[in-house]
């Protein structure tokens, strides 16, 4: 008798909580109807909470915006310098980040928007899927409009 001696193993390289999925046409659907929604909110000034995710040491930003531009950025305490280099940290950055990706023709693009107000509160963005830990996100927790 014959033996097969196959074996299938599947690795998967992201942090847990990624979501599956993200065709782009999907993405850029889902980012268009988002987008809507946030816009027709018409939020300017707001406070969230910013994480981005990434093969990286863990980090957290409270971000305040007015006037839909960042007034201040503080950082949590497992940020050791302080500093947001690069980051998209406004809603609208995020959306433009997403809107980039997909322009880029990237693997994948997954994210969760606000069933509310639109604002994304998930993102994934997968650049190769024969390269690891280029793959990035955000979460954005805790939004609150001001006033």
């Amino acid at each position: 008798g014959s033996t097969d001696w196959t074996v299938e193993t599947t690795t998967t390289v992201a942090p847990p909580d990624t979501i599956p999925g993200g065709d782009l046409v999907t993405a850029q659907a889902a980012l268009d109807e988002a987008r809507a929604r946030w816009e027709a909110a018409g939020i300017e000034d707001y406070t969230f909470t910013y994480r981005p995710v990434c093969f990286c040491p863990p980090q957290q930003f409270t971000v305040v915006v007015v006037d839909g531009a960042v007034a201040s950025v503080e950082a949590g305490p497992a940020d050791e310098d302080g500093v947001v280099t690069g980051e998209p940290v406004t809603v609208e950055a995020v959306f433009d980040a997403l809107q980039a990706a997909i322009d880029d023709g990237v693997f994948a693009v997954t994210a969760e928007y606000d069933t509310g107000l639109g604002y994304p509160v998930s993102t994934w963005v997968d650049v190769d899927e024969r390269m690891a830990d280029e793959e990035y996100g955000v979460q954005i927790e805790a939004l609150t409009p001001a006033g």
